[in-house]
């Protein structure tokens, strides 16, 4: 019995020490060490049946208790700051929580109850406290988290932008994007926007009854995204979702938002083909329109104007990948033009 506690507590080590999400070595952690165990308990005994149901669940029993007492522990580097338990126990009760589109009001009410810093995951606080912005997010900020890992496939060799944590990185990949956004940029698509606003004004105009705003604003802001992305393509606002991509992109951020609470988890989804389908759908869709931009062109300066450098200012121009990872990452697109 002994053994298979000892057995539990290292493989937590190995857990907080490498966050293994590979099957294999799940497979091997999980399965492969209580089976193992179980033999050499067996030998003492008539019934393997008996002894790899006592085994395992003595694992990973033991493996559950020893996550969470760490955690909860005064051990813990977060140990001093308040939070609720569940939030200190598992980030996957956040995770569940996002999916309802409220994480907002809930940390607020949390920041009501605790204060300006609260614990919302085991190894993650939530900071309200303008003061901490430039600290944090400026220049000389802390580095990025794992928030966007579980939305990348590991096997991606070229990470979307808003993925990235080296600084140095970030900052060659982000010229493109700066130049796409700087003032004489806007100017240029102020046309796209106006023209937009005024066939939503149009459409609206021609409703009877009560008119659903939410999904007339959804229509606009797609139309507007294609218009500035990708030189055109799309007329949800005339013809409406006809192709499901607007219920494709929110399926998707559903995807997106649960697995960015557990990147770990994420990054063990994106490996099979038959989950996070959305997500996975949604992102090819997006390839597909990138590199369609990038054949035919633009009969206006949109974004993949200044992301390709078709203006050709750059002596060294982003590669077909990181125009298609960073054009096609909806979250990136979104924001960057914040």
């Amino acid at each position: 019995m002994l053994s298979i506690v000892a057995a539990s507590v290292l493989t937590h080590l190995i857990f907080k020490r490498t966050e293994t999400h590979n099957p294999v070595h799940l497979i091997g952690l999980l399965l492969g060490t209580p089976t193992l165990l179980t033999f050499l308990v067996a030998r003492h005994s008539t019934s393997i049946l008996s002894d790899a149901f006592i085994t395992f669940a003595t694992f990973w029993t033991t493996l559950s208790a020893s996550i969470v007492l760490y955690r909860l522990s005064p051990f813990h580097p977060l140990a001093k700051y308040p939070g609720p338990l569940l939030c200190r126990v598992s980030k996957m009760y956040m995770a569940l929580l996002s999916l309802g589109g409220k994480q907002h009001a809930y940390h607020l009410r949390l920041h009501e109850q605790y204060g300006d810093v609260v614990r919302v995951g085991p190894n993650e606080l939530s900071i309200r406290d303008a003061d901490a912005i430039m600290p944090m997010m400026g220049p000389q900020g802390l580095a990025k988290g794992p928030f966007w890992d579980g939305r990348v496939p590991e096997a991606e060799t070229t990470k979307p932008m808003i993925a990235l944590r080296d600084k140095i990185e970030h900052a060659r990949r982000r010229r493109p994007w700066t130049r796409a956004f700087n003032t004489a940029a806007l100017k240029g698509y102020e046309d796209i926007i106006t023209n937009r606003c005024v066939q939503l004004v149009d459409a609206v105009g021609q409703q009877t009854g009560a008119v659903d705003m939410t999904r007339w604003i959804s229509f606009l802001a797609y139309d507007v995204m294609n218009d500035l992305a990708f030189g055109g393509g799309t007329e949800m606002m005339r013809e409406g979702d006809v192709n499901g991509l607007w219920h494709l992109l929110e399926a998707g951020q559903i995807n997106a938002i649960f697995m960015s609470h557990v990147p770990w988890l994420g990054a063990l989804f994106l490996q099979f083909p038959n989950l996070a389908k959305s997500l996975k759908a949604f992102r090819d869709h997006a390839k597909k329109c990138v590199m369609a931009r990038k054949k035919r062109g633009s009969p206006h300066k949109d974004l993949f104007y200044y992301l390709i450098d078709e203006e050709g200012i750059s002596s060294t121009p982003p590669t077909v990948a990181e125009v298609v990872n960073d054009g096609a990452d909806p979250s990136c697109t979104f924001q960057e033009a914040k």
